[in-house]
């Protein structure tokens, strides 16, 4: 290992042969293992230096930690010790290698909390717990305190927060900035959680972020690719590449080992991966459960031995503890949670003995705006919808049952004789009347994660059948005289795949794209036929097509929308307008006339936030539609223990 005669060493290749290592190892040792590295501040890419001395240094330090013990020579006879020793070690062998089942002990303790909604992920120093919550749509950070007391006022700078993971010593958090950009990467800051102003690491875009265990440098994704930066957002190198958008990274107590989920957007899939060292791509961990079981968001006990972690089943996420030390019994991840509820964001309290979990349970209620009282009012009392739609005769209501999202069908004026149509695990919203009233076309996401149009007989007959284009993905409308479905194709940012609106010949099974419908997806079509308006995927503006005329137009720009509804005389095209929940109304544009008016304002109405739960729709004499949100979310600190 020879050095510069000034004991300075000027590059990473320089380092890199003192040490031994390849200059890219040498990079991964400064953030596992807090290989001394200096740096020249200004101009661009800062220059790096080393000294020997400092690096001799820390190669004794890891050499001594890593140094087997090598015990004395004895003068008693061998075989007795050896075979006590072999007896005791297989004894602490086994008691260290058999497999341990972990259970939650029965009433957690539910921590105190706001009206507010609250969203994954979890984060605590062991003092308190950190979360996103949401009141009347505007997003916040909240802590409160595990072990009870007041809670300290936490005010933020940023409007649109998104937390990351809380550095070590409990005084920072980092974030990102939600700004709606079309690929999810959104500004990275490095937040005081003293309420300071934050700080813009360089020009960072990330997808999610996490500390390196040296503290000085921070491990994000962006794009299909993971890298590490300094803390003040400089020297970028890329890591791996992964098969998807990876986030919520967590290191393993002893630091080596990194996990974190991908979720492969051209698969609807999650799963979880790790490397063992940052120098090797990652892989999937196997946990024993069902091929394409959805996984996600794990943490590690404090000693390392358990490993806690979200899985879907049957359209609900659930608790599991994986064994991490199974050498010589091999078992899968067994399941914590149970029943029709959703358990998400496990996090171990350092004590060892208890689980930070959020629980969600959904509920929500169908409201219709009264525009005579100005006031939303319940549709239906005891019916626990989440989307409806209206036979064409107006005697059959068609809705998705809230919480497992299944179909069903009931008969008017009081949804009595409920039947089901298409039963869970299938997650189904927005079903759609054919104009005869025989048929119910609607979306489904099933076992695999995927979005499909399907189309559903109503006499609940068991014929569920999917549109054959394979692009046939989201909003599936009929045409006014029924033997035509338009549908979109979803934007994918991972694939590059485009959205666009394309129609399908229900009696040919064949379809064909739309002209000029790059880029635009919810298709609507008018009851007269003549018109069908879409969305620009992009700015989410409304475009119509004229089918006489062959022409697309823009006619609200910079207004922003979703929901698509023609009214019955094809008069008024009806939609949701605004992005923030605070700020939404639902709009009506007059086609003939030009002009758009506000039919309802939703600034106080409490909206839902799974999925679609900002749907609105047409009731009878075009009244407006919406949800108000009676869902609740708790956050249970719950004993385990381990058998």
């Amino acid at each position: 290992m020879a050095a510069p005669v000034n004991d300075r060493l000027h590059s990473w290749k320089e380092i890199a042969a003192f040490l031994g290592c390849e200059p890219r190892t040498a990079q991964r040792y400064e953030g596992l293992r807090g290989l001394p590295v200096h740096r020249i501040p200004g101009g661009g890419a800062p220059q790096v230096f080393a000294y020997t001395n400092e690096l001799q240094a820390w190669l004794d330090t890891n050499r001594r930690a890593e140094a087997p013990v090598t015990p004395a020579p004895s003068l008693l006879p061998k075989w007795p010790l050896v075979l006590a020793s072999m007896t005791l070690a297989s004894f602490a062998a086994f008691a260290y290698l058999r497999p341990v089942s972990i259970s939650l002990v029965n009433n957690p303790l539910r921590l105190p909390g706001t009206s507010g909604a609250k969203l994954a992920p979890l984060l605590t120093d062991g003092v308190f717990v950190y979360f996103q919550e949401s009141h009347l749509g505007k997003p916040g950070i909240t802590a409160i305190p595990i072990a009870g007391g007041p809670a300290p006022s936490l005010r933020l700078p940023l409007e649109n927060p998104d937390p990351g993971v809380v550095s070590p010593d409990g005084r920072a958090m980092l974030l990102r900035s939600i700004q709606g950009n079309k690929d999810g990467d959104e500004p990275l800051y490095l937040q005081p959680l003293s309420g300071a102003s934050p700080t813009r690491l360089g020009d960072i875009r990330a997808y999610d972020s996490a500390w390196m265990p040296d503290g000085r440098h921070i491990v994000y994704s962006h794009r299909r690719a993971v890298y590490q930066a300094l803390l003040d957002g400089s020297a970028v190198h890329k890591l791996f590449d992964v098969p998807g958008r990876a986030y919520w990274f967590r290191w393993s107590p002893d630091r080596h080992t990194l996990r974190f989920t991908v979720y492969d957007s051209q698969r609807s899939a999650y799963s979880i991966w790790q490397t063992a060292s940052i120098d090797s791509p990652p892989s999937p961990v196997p946990f024993g459960l069902p091929a394409g079981t959805a996984q996600c968001c794990g943490t590690w006990s404090p000693d390392g031995s358990s490993y806690f972690f979200q899985a879907a089943i049957n359209g609900f996420f659930h608790i599991f503890a994986h064994q991490e030390r199974q050498l010589l019994f091999q078992r899968p991840a067994s399941q914590l949670t149970r029943g029709a509820f959703n358990f998400r964001s496990p996090v171990p309290l350092p004590s060892g003995d208890r689980l930070l979990v959020l629980s969600q349970t959904q509920k929500a209620e169908v409201t219709r705006y009264d525009a005579q009282l100005k006031r939303w009012l319940p549709l239906f009392e005891r019916v626990p919808a989440a989307t409806v739609a209206f036979s064409p005769d107006g005697k059959s209501l068609a809705f998705t049952r809230l919480p497992d999202h299944s179909l069903w069908k009931c008969s008017l004026p009081d949804c009595t004789e409920p039947v089901l149509l298409i039963a869970p695990p299938a997650r189904v919203t927005m079903p759609r009347w054919s104009p005869d009233g025989t048929r119910i076309a609607c979306m489904v996401k099933n076992a695999n994660g995927r979005w499909r149009a399907h189309v559903v007989a109503a006499a609940g007959s068991p014929n569920l059948t999917a549109l054959p284009d394979p692009l046939a993905e989201a909003d599936p409308v009929w045409s006014p005289t029924g033997d035509r479905i338009a549908f979109g194709s979803t934007p994918n940012p991972d694939s590059g795949a485009e959205s666009s609106i394309h129609i399908l010949d229900w009696r040919t099974n064949r379809s064909q794209s739309l002209p000029g419908s790059q880029g635009l997806q919810s298709p609507a079509w008018s009851p007269t036929g003549h018109l069908l308006a879409a969305i620009r995927a992009d700015t989410r503006e409304i475009t119509l097509f004229n089918f006489a005329k062959s022409l697309w137009t823009r006619p609200l720009p910079g207004i922003r929308a979703s929901y698509l509804n023609w009214s019955a005389t094809s008069h008024q095209l009806i939609f949701l307008a605004g992005s923030l929940p605070q700020e939404q109304k639902v709009m009506a544009y007059s086609w003939r006339t030009g002009q758009a008016i506000i039919l309802a304002d939703l600034a106080g109405v409490h909206r839902p936030l799974f999925s679609f739960g900002d749907w609105i729709g047409l009731g009878p004499g075009d009244a407006p539609l919406a949800l108000r949100d009676l869902s609740t979310e708790e956050i249970l600190s719950w004993p385990f223990k381990r058998d």
